[in-house]
């Protein structure tokens, strides 16, 4: 299954409202924090996923299994969701609330004919909503991408590997990325790179770097989103090369200092300096 990108702050508020509900104080930087997401990269399904890009259940299950929690997802079709919301004490499912796409929204209970929700709006402003089943009907996606929280197990999750991981993760990013700025390109290749390839470090990672403090990283990313941004312009010939419009040096330093982020972070972890040796230079 192709990874769903959530809009973070959508999925970031509704996971918050739900935890406060549930007696759980925790805010949006505790969960950004907790699960490490300004230091990880994952490469997973042939695509590249860090920062914003990572606030999906499986990766938030980073944050909440030490807490005796666990997010799970089901992708259900838009006709079994009145049902099913019945049985629910809470879920996390997409509505479209006025002219803006459907956002992620907090379904807080049923009862007497209606279907409660505290309903998040792109602001971060929260209001409750209740709403009839025809109502709810024609508020749902065709199909439903549902989420949920539930009480397990407390388990500790280990950062270590993952960010070991995370390093060889951006060695083989750099190479791809590399060799695709070496390429001669039409929109619709642009279109086919901009998740798998291009999303994290031209829109997703850029938003961390306010919690870590990398100041000259987000300087860089800046730079390098707007280049991304015009790599087509209007008057721009079908195919074009990477190489004209996007520089080397700043997907280098991009991932450099994002590799120099990560080993600080092994550093503040007290991971074995042995276990750095192999990774303690980006190839140049």
């Amino acid at each position: 299954m192709e990874p769903m990108y959530y809009s973070a702050p959508g999925m970031l508020d509704a996971l918050t409202a739900l935890l406060r509900r549930s007696g759980h104080n925790a805010d949006m930087i505790d969960i950004i924090l907790g699960m490490n997401a300004p230091w990880m990269l994952v490469h997973e399904n042939g695509a590249y996923i860090a920062g914003a890009g990572l606030f999906q259940p499986q990766w938030l299950n980073l944050y909440l299994q030490p807490h005796g929690l666990c997010m799970r997802q089901a992708t259900l079709p838009s006709a079994d969701i009145p049902c099913r919301l019945r049985t629910m004490e809470n879920a996390i499912l997409p509505l479209q609330l006025g002219k803006e796409r459907p956002r992620l929204q907090l379904f807080t209970g049923y009862a007497q004919g209606r279907y409660h929700f505290q309903a998040i709006r792109p602001d971060g402003s929260h209001e409750e909503l209740s709403l009839s089943l025809p109502m709810l009907r024609r508020r749902l996606p065709e199909a439903v991408r549902l989420c949920t929280v539930e009480a397990c197990e407390p388990k500790p999750v280990d950062f270590i590997p993952l960010l070991l991981t995370t390093l060889e993760n951006i060695r083989a990013y750099q190479a791809d990325l590399l060799a695709a700025w070496e390429r001669t390109i039409t929109r619709g290749d642009l279109r086919q790179m901009r998740d798998p390839l291009f999303r994290a470090l031209m829109h997703d990672l850029r938003p961390m770097t306010f919690l870590t403090g990398d100041s000259i990283l987000a300087d860089e990313l800046e730079l390098l989103e707007h280049d991304f941004r015009h790599i087509f312009t209007a008057n721009d010939p079908e195919r074009q090369p990477l190489s004209l419009r996007l520089p080397k040096g700043s997907i280098k330093r991009c991932l450099l200092w994002m590799y120099e982020d990560v080993l600080d972070r092994l550093y503040q972890l007290g991971v074995d300096e042995t276990l750095l040796e192999p990774y303690l230079t980006l190839r140049r």
